[in-house]
């Protein structure tokens, strides 16, 4: 797939590529090169698709390699499993210094003593986003309590983890 060569061709890359963003792990830290370089070009005021069309795209170094890892993720983004009852649920949070992932898997039979990567686990969702404004001086444990906070509020309102007994791992 060649580089966007329009406005509309990025934005329309950019809301496909968000549709699957629940199965892309860290999605939202690779595509906000591209989602900046799509806000500065529409800062008109002219958000759809047919007032991006005429708007031509240059992608610097830096998009372009965003653009390139964003297919990369999508090709090998992973396939989300049904929520079982029956199981538990285990959030993994991960913050960098401008970027965080929470990613939640499901394990049936769930034994806290021993190792959980030897533990069945099925892929139930995972959610991205990039740190902005005050969000990038917070401490490592100020990110990670906030991925906890948006975590429990997200997965909750999209009933991922409401009913379930969940583990936190930060």
């Amino acid at each position: 797939m060649p580089y966007p060569t329009t406005t509309d061709q990025l934005q329309q890359f950019l809301c496909a590529s968000n549709w699957m963003s629940e199965s892309i792990v860290d999605y939202a830290r690779a595509a906000d090169p591209l989602q900046q370089r799509l806000g500065e070009l529409l800062s008109n005021g002219k958000r759809t698709r047919r007032g991006a069309s005429g708007i031509s795209v240059e992608l610097s170094a830096e998009q372009k390699a965003a653009y390139k890892h964003a297919k990369e993720l999508i090709d090998t983004s992973a396939t989300l499993a049904l929520p079982d009852d029956e199981a538990t649920a285990c959030v993994f949070t991960d913050p960098s210094d401008t970027g965080f992932a929470v990613v939640v898997i499901q394990v049936r039979d769930f034994d806290a003593k021993t190792v959980l990567t030897t533990q069945q686990q099925k892929f139930l969702t995972c959610l991205s986003g990039a740190f902005r404004g005050a969000q990038l001086n917070w401490t490592g444990i100020e990110k990670d309590a906030y991925l906890i906070v948006v975590a429990c509020d997200k997965l909750c309102s999209m009933h991922v983890l409401f009913g379930y007994s969940a583990t936190i791992v930060t």
